[in-house]
């Protein structure tokens, strides 16, 4: 039985084997799930943040399809740095020449740029602020946040220092709490200014991670609606720098129309599944 061939890649930390399924299917569509599971472990596979399967897109103009399995086996409906990270595959790899992308994904088409500094900007389309301000009691505590959604769902919570947050304790209660049915992405957000923030997040299926792409827009958007930030936001997470713009449909319009993402994106290795990887295939 031959191995997959595979890429590692990084975007602020954020990593993911990615697989190119353009010419054929590398992975059976009923063993990807198992195949995320055992190749997502950082002890006994590959290790990463989630699988990320390239293929051709049945939809018009798009130039790909991207789809993301999590470590738990499930398949979230985008990632930010993960398509970052496609972006950059596609064009590294030789499967397109062009810098400008469609990229087809369970939230729709996303369109990532590579930009001249290397770098890839993301327009991720326009946030929603689901709720502007809710509550929920954690341990007879009252957690203040607010809801986003880039396509999938954020939780945005303001603390004083992230370096006081328990991350995989906190994160992990809040994400299973009954007020989400479906989980939600958790970020705990330390305002430094109007245009910098820190900040700690736990990904649904994946739990802690050193970035979140999706999750930095959800915070940009969050932010500005509660006008404690500009359109212009540079957020400092544990696997570095990322950056976001909004848009708005006019100057004084305060509600975001779009909202871009970019920061790094890079191959660290290539390889071959491990042989303990195979049995699912």
């Amino acid at each position: 039985m031959a191995r997959v061939k595979f890429v590692k890649m990084q975007g602020a930390g954020n990593d993911f084997i990615v697989i190119n399924e353009f010419e054929k299917e590398a992975v059976k569509e009923a063993k990807k799930k198992e195949f995320a599971v055992k190749a997502c472990d950082r002890h006994y596979g590959i290790g990463a943040d989630g699988v990320l399967f390239v293929s051709k897109s049945s939809v018009e103009g798009a130039d790909a399809r991207m789809r993301i399995f999590n470590p738990d086996a499930s398949e979230p409906e985008m990632c930010g740095n993960g398509i970052r990270c496609a972006a950059k595959f596609l064009l590294e790899e030789g499967i397109t020449e062009k810098k400008q992308l469609s990229i087809e994904t369970l939230a729709g088409i996303i369109k990532p740029e590579i930009t001249e500094e290397g770098l890839v900007k993301v327009d991720m389309g326009k946030p929603v602020i689901e709720k502007l301000h809710d509550y929920i009691f954690i341990d007879g505590k009252q957690v203040d946040f607010t809801q986003a959604s880039m396509g999938n769902p954020h939780t945005v919570i303001i603390v004083d220092s992230v370096k006081n947050i328990d991350v995989r304790t906190l994160g992990k209660k809040i994400s299973e709490h009954p007020r989400f049915p479906k989980k939600t992405n958790v970020h705990f957000v330390e305002i430094i200014s109007r245009d910098k923030v820190k900040a700690v997040t736990w990904e649904r299926g994946a739990g802690a991670t050193l970035a979140c792409g999706t999750g930095a827009c959800a915070i940009a958007t969050a932010l500005h609606a509660q006008g404690k930030t500009s359109e212009q936001l540079t957020l400092e997470v544990p696997g570095g720098e990322l950056k976001t713009k909004l848009e708005t449909a006019e100057p004084q319009n305060s509600q975001p129309t779009k909202i871009y993402l970019i920061g790094p994106a890079e191959k660290v290795f290539e390889g071959r599944t491990k042989s303990n990887i195979l049995s699912c295939l």
